[in-house]
């Protein structure tokens, strides 16, 4: 979420407003969640307080919060601020830049670093008197009526998107605050913390952090707002969506779940929507909110016609389960669940290991990346097809995954071509994992071999200065799958289905209460339907009435 320019986040979801006589386990009502940043007028206010749960807000009257806390006394209203960025148009700006020791700095021009885009500056997480300034900003501009803050841009690790201030060049920080960046942004929490004893949210849904906050904000899950209407994730990232929800429900914060559609094509975002939605019910829980925005844009306006409705699937039996899966293409990698250990794989540098503790199934391999330590494997060469698709996948895990001179120097895994003679062939074909901490996540990435290859070889562990230790596992290396994938989630009130994968497909569904005749459903790839047993009125466009 990238707020420095005046915009909306516009969460568009079904209808939450707690009615009376509400039963309080039956969670599978959505809660939603709404973000201003300007365009809210006196005629939203009673569709705001109506339909929202969670309201983030940096440009609204201030009398219009109170009223909307009126209608709707137990909305949640979260005051907006950035962690990461000032602008010079900031109110205090001009004793800001007095303090030079606040503002990060490119290691070899000694610049300011800028973000090009947003023309926002970076400043130093690593000083105390900053991260002081920063946490009393905080506090002192959230009106008493907010019961907590919302702080966005809370990165897990650098994200180098700044240039040098002055001559705009592509810049680069010390390798301290790279390395040191999540502590850092740590200290800023306990900082807050110390000051402020009302709820403290932050836009990243990352594990490190959530000790330190009452919830966190899942930007970009399946469809995000930066993405075409065209876009669909590929499979692996669609899952990856999913287990990463899964993972932070363990830590009982609130989780905020944002989808999103670019708004290029109006008549393509309630299909978005609908996919986005049954998505969600696959991994909500008492602790999750959905949100959905509908342009790029970020301006309040309105809540979309098709939101306007209310969803009671009950309570869930279970957790998200595979129907069906279209049928895998072999492994062209012939060991590489690691279950022989290193057989058909060559240590290459530093001192990998064999781990039977960490594994999807079997055994994984573990890398370190330290000073003097940089733990990699390459395999044999693998005879390929010139001018054919093919898809390199992997599970992994990480304690830490971090870049320091670059962003692809890190834990992943490095694919090349050989011609005839195996000679190498120009082009990287790799794959990068995530930077950060997380539990075992699948990879995957496509491309096309060249026109003379005839051999491939991967390489696989830390790259360059690359720092932290991850576990491997399941790496696949063949032609990409284009069947279905159909994952179900049953509730006692209905079921949602959603296909994920590339291909159309019919499936049985199991007998409801009100469905004798146990109906066949056709899901399209790229699509989620929502499955009510019983009759009732206002049902959203994606649901089957049985």
């Amino acid at each position: 979420m990238k707020k420095i320019v005046t915009k909306v986040f516009l969460f568009v979801l079904i209808n939450a407003f707690i009615q009376c006589g509400l039963n309080s386990n039956t969670f599978a009502k959505t809660r939603r969640h709404l973000v201003i940043h300007g365009g809210l007028s006196a005629v939203d206010l009673l569709a705001v307080a109506k339909n929202t749960d969670y309201l983030i807000v940096s440009d609204a009257r201030l009398d219009y919060l109170k009223q909307i806390k009126q209608m709707n006394p137990r909305l949640i209203l979260l005051k907006y601020h950035n962690a990461l960025g000032v602008r010079e148009s900031y109110p205090q700006w001009n004793y800001i830049q007095k303090n030079e020791d606040w503002f990060v700095h490119d290691k070899y021009t000694n610049q300011r670093l800028k973000a090009q885009k947003y023309g926002w500056y970076l400043m130093n997480n690593a000083d105390a008197s900053w991260r002081n300034f920063l946490a009393r900003k905080v506090v002192s501009e959230t009106d008493d009526l907010f019961d907590g803050v919302f702080i966005d841009d809370f990165w897990s690790h650098f994200v180098n998107k700044f240039w040098t201030a002055r001559t705009q060049s592509p810049a680069q920080p010390s390798e301290s605050l790279i390395r040191e960046w999540d502590q850092n942004m740590i200290l800023i929490l306990k900082q807050i913390r110390s000051l402020y004893s009302q709820l403290i949210f932050i836009n990243g849904a990352h594990q490190k952090y959530m000790h330190y906050v009452d919830g966190c904000m899942e930007e970009g899950f399946v469809h995000a707002n930066w993405h075409s209407d065209g876009h669909f994730p590929d499979p692996s990232k669609y899952l990856r969506s999913l287990l990463k929800i899964q993972q932070l429900k363990k830590f009982a914060k609130t989780i905020l779940v944002q989808s999103g559609s670019r708004g290029d094509n109006p008549t393509d975002i309630e299909h978005i929507f609908n996919f986005c939605v049954a998505s969600y019910f696959l991994v909500s829980a008492r602790n999750t909110s959905f949100g959905f925005h509908p342009l790029h844009t970020y301006y309040f306006k309105g809540i979309p016609p098709y939101d306007n409705y209310s969803l009671d699937l009950g309570l869930p039996k279970g957790d998200f389960y595979m129907v069906t899966e279209g049928r895998h293409p072999p492994n062209l990698i012939p060991y590489g669940n690691f279950d022989d250990g290193f057989r058909g794989w060559k240590i290459l540098t530093g001192a990998p290991s064999v781990d039977t503790g960490q594994s999807i199934n079997g055994r994984a391999i573990l890398f370190v990346g330290a000073p003097g330590r940089s733990d990699k494997i390459i395999s044999k060469y693998i005879p390929v097809t010139a001018n054919k698709d093919y898809m390199l996948s992997a599970y992994c895990k990480s304690e830490m995954n971090q870049a320091l001179s670059a962003g692809y120097k890190k834990l992943g895994l490095q694919g090349r071509y050989y011609d005839k003679n195996k000679t190498r062939l120009p082009g990287a074909f790799d794959l990068q994992f995530d930077a950060g901490t997380f539990d075992w996540l699948p990879f995957a990435i496509t491309h096309t071999s060249p026109s003379s290859a005839a051999y491939f070889r991967l390489r696989l562990g830390f790259i360059g200065d690359g720092l932290g230790k991850g576990w491997v596992d399941e790496v696949y290396f063949g032609p990409p799958p284009v069947g279905e994938k159909i994952l179900r989630r049953d509730f006692s009130h209905g079921l949602v289905i959603v296909n994920y994968g590339l291909k159309d497909a019919t499936v049985a569904l199991n007998r409801l209460s009100q469905d004798p005749n146990g109906k066949h459903l056709t899901i399209k790839a790229g699509e989620g339907k929502i499955i009510i047993a019983g009759s009732g009125d206002n049902h959203p466009p994606n649901t089957v009435v049985k």
